[in-house]
Order: C-alpha cells, then sequence, then structure tokens
C-alpha cells in the first residue's frame, strides 16, 4: 500500500529493495531449516542403525554363549556316560 502512495520514484524503488531483500532472507531461513532438519533426520536414522546393529550384536553373543553351553553340558554328559 505504501508503495502506492508513495510520491517519490526513489521511495518505490526503496519499498521494492526492502520487500525484495525480506522475500530473499525468508526464503534463505527456510532453507536452513530445511537443511537442519534433514541433518537431524539422516542424524535419527544413523543412531537407529546403530541401535540395531549393536542389538543384533547383543543377540549373536547370546546365541554364541548358549551354543558353547550346550557344548559343555554335553560334553559332560558323555564323559557321565563313560
Amino acid at each position: 500500500m505504501k508503495l502506492f502512495m508513495s510520491a517519490s520514484l526513489a521511495e518505490k524503488q526503496r519499498y521494492v529493495e526492502n520487500d525484495e531483500r525480506r522475500i530473499r532472507e525468508e526464503q534463505q531461513q527456510q532453507m536452513q531449516q530445511q537443511m537442519q532438519q534433514q541433518q537431524e533426520q539422516i542424524q535419527a536414522n544413523m543412531q537407529n542403525a546403530q541401535a540395531e546393529r549393536e542389538f543384533k550384536d547383543m543377540l549373536n553373543q547370546r546365541d554364541n554363549e548358549t551354543k558353547v553351553m550346550v557344548a559343555e553340558i554335553n560334553s559332560q554328559a558323555e564323559m557321565a556316560v563313560l
């Protein structure tokens, strides 16, 4: 509205330039927010993947321990039979 009420061309030009600058700044802010959200999502995905690897490793270790125990029990049982 100020643009149409302004009398001088220089003043109109300043309004337009200020609006363009404001729009560029808002776009830049939006881009930065999007990039931050993407980075946060990537970080969350990486943490989830790490947690999943650690969980699978823990399950594998338990499975190995169980197999060792079963083998020891079978060995002891065979020796008891002899």
